[in-house]
């Protein structure tokens, strides 16, 4: 039989040790507390600045989620200016309607939250073979049969006014404008009606082209102008009847745009609109012969151009393999153009357009064609 006076030092040195153990399990468990992994180089810092806008180059606001961007026709005859949206726009291509008239195809990513835009009117093709890359929602209001056609065989998605469904959800007529400029000027929508519809509709609002759609500066570099021409003031005859102004604001950093003898407005928030960065695309323009005088823009291949930032510009070379491709610019020796961020603005014009860009400075006036014959007048 065993002793009772042995059982119970026995007993106090294994609850002793039980203890001991206990507190060292605990100080183990704290040591041994799970680390959240690592996150990627620059994961942390890219959720802290925003989404990368793949037009722009710009953060967009740390709530936003990149989507679809929208793409409108914006009506620019004099009578059915000013705009309304203009100053949202991260990109725009202004090119020749017909006969003396041109229209500007704006971009929008981030579009909610504009009051309105317009007013919207008619597409070309060409102007959806400009804007397709960027995988937009075309908004527009009727189109040439040629854009129809395209539309069709491409299964484009688009929100055309002139489908009673579409025009109902999302467009309205400015009863002051039908008196100032005509019934068929007067069509506008607004980011809300945009959102509204897509919902409805149940248009695909994700989008894959996230990638940057330019060689753009690193982030943390000072924009700089291209090159050596002349740059302060840009003029672009598309025709005698309209010949957009880029006069450089060295205060603002960017492009005023002025057209028929005054500001380029947005009425609804009555800035002028700004350019960071224009390119001109000279492109070779055809008559399709029909009554309406419609033409047609050839929008891939390659061809020369100029590229104007902060005051200066550059002559450039572009191609464009295919509709479903966007421009790459290279400069004279062949490398890809290195591009300022900010906002994008794209005349594409006749190869005999006299663009003229000026430096009071340095009292240069030079015109260039897209032969590349340069005279100063």
């Amino acid at each position: 039989m065993k002793n009772p006076h042995l059982r119970a030092p026995a007993l106090l040195l294994a609850l002793l040790l039980m203890l001991t153990l206990a507190a060292c399990g605990d100080d183990d468990t704290e040591t041994m507390a799970p680390v959240e992994p690592d996150k990627l180089p620059g994961q942390e810092e890219t959720q802290e600045k925003g989404v990368l806008n793949p037009l722009t180059g710009l953060r967009e606001e740390t709530s936003y989620t990149l989507a679809r961007p929208i793409a409108v026709m914006i009506n620019n005859l004099k009578q059915a200016t000013p705009p309304r949206g203009m100053s949202a726009y991260d990109g725009a291509f202004e090119v020749l309607a017909e006969g003396e008239i041109n229209r500007i195809i704006a971009l929008f990513y981030d579009y909610e939250s504009i009051p309105e835009i317009g007013s919207v009117r008619s597409a070309r093709d060409y102007y959806f073979k400009l804007v397709r890359p960027l995988d937009p929602i075309v908004l527009h209001y009727g189109g040439s049969d040629a854009a129809y056609i395209y539309i069709k065989q491409n299964k484009l998605d688009t929100l055309n006014g002139m489908e009673s469904n579409v025009d109902s959800l999302l467009y309205w007529r400015d009863q002051q404008r039908i008196k100032s400029a005509g019934y068929e000027h007067s069509v506008f929508t607004s980011g809300e009606k945009v959102r509204e519809a897509v919902e409805q509709l149940e248009r695909r609002t994700e989008t894959e082209q996230t990638e940057p759609f330019f060689r753009f500066r690193g982030e943390e570099e000072e924009a700089r102008a291209p090159g050596s021409l002349p740059g302060v003031t840009i003029t672009v005859p598309f025709s005698h009847y309209i010949e957009p102004v880029f006069e450089y604001d060295a205060q603002k950093g960017c492009y005023l745009r002025s057209q028929y003898g005054a500001p380029y407005v947005d009425e609804t928030t009555g800035q002028q609109i700004e350019v960071d960065n224009l390119f001109i695309v000279f492109a070779e323009h055809r008559a399709v012969g029909d009554e309406a005088g419609h033409i047609e823009v050839v929008t891939t291949g390659s061809g020369q151009g100029l590229y104007f930032s902060k005051g200066a510009g550059c002559a450039v070379n572009w191609s464009k393999q295919g509709d479903t491709d966007f421009f790459t610019f290279t400069d004279e020796a062949g490398q890809e153009l290195e591009v300022n961020r900010g906002r994008m603005w794209i005349c594409v014009v006749a190869p005999n357009c006299k663009v003229s860009y000026t430096d009071p400075a340095q009292q240069t006036d030079t015109q260039e064609q897209a032969d590349g014959e340069t005279a100063n007048a």
